[in-house]
């Protein structure tokens, strides 16, 4: 039910059906859980207890919210506006922790996505690249040795290895928590990469427009 209305959409069968939760008619760009507590990301953010059968408000109303990830019982939220909000009761309330990062509260330095590396978070952030939330305190920039590193469009972790995707650029491999970078683009050459994902030792790559690519080493 609900074809092709956007919203939440919920399988309990692997994803071979897949039934529209109470959440329709709302453009939501990203997913994220703690517990029971699902968390949706659009204009603000919605949270459901019950697998989405109802909704409430958690907050942010009014923001548009690109992306949400949890360290723990902490859910953090990267904005259309380059904020970067933390939540430490469920979006209950939020703090902004935004400063040092070089966003400006400005659209054209927007939060693209938010990640977590080792038990840090990262973010990468529109025409700036990559930065890490070193210790939960400040801002700092993974960007040396990062060719394009103003247009990282997606980053992934594997282990202790930090993969990013760039614009026009392919991807960049980083084996020290984003302190020196090396280009592994053979076979996908300097594509746009949207997004990037790891399973097991795989790592994919999606373009823009030229596919999904693997990597197996």
């Amino acid at each position: 039910s609900g074809e092709g209305i956007p919203g939440v959409y919920v399988s309990f069968d692997n994803g071979d059906r897949w039934v529209s939760t109470s959440l329709i008619k709302i453009a939501v760009g990203t997913l994220a859980a703690i517990g029971r507590n699902l968390f949706a990301a659009s204009d603000g953010v919605q949270r459901s207890t019950d697998n989405g059968t109802t909704w409430s408000s958690a907050g942010l109303a009014g923001q548009t919210v690109r992306s949400l990830v949890t360290i723990g019982v902490n859910l953090y939220a990267g904005t259309d506006d380059g904020d970067v909000f933390r939540s430490t009761d469920y979006g209950t309330s939020w703090t902004a922790i935004t400063k040092d990062l070089p966003t400006n509260h400005d659209p054209k330095t927007g939060i693209f996505t938010l990640g977590v590396v080792g038990a840090n978070l990262c973010a990468s952030v529109v025409s700036k690249g990559l930065f890490l939330f070193s210790g939960c305190v400040s801002w700092a920039d993974m960007n040396s040795d990062l060719i394009n590193s103003s247009v990282v469009h997606t980053f992934a972790v594997n282990g202790r290895i930090l993969y990013a995707g760039t614009g026009n650029g392919g991807v960049f491999r980083s084996v020290d928590a984003g302190v020196n970078w090396q280009a592994v683009t053979a076979g996908l050459g300097k594509s746009d990469v949207l997004a990037l994902a790891t399973a097991g030792e795989n790592l994919f790559a999606g373009t823009n427009g030229a596919g999904v690519y693997r990597s197996t080493n």
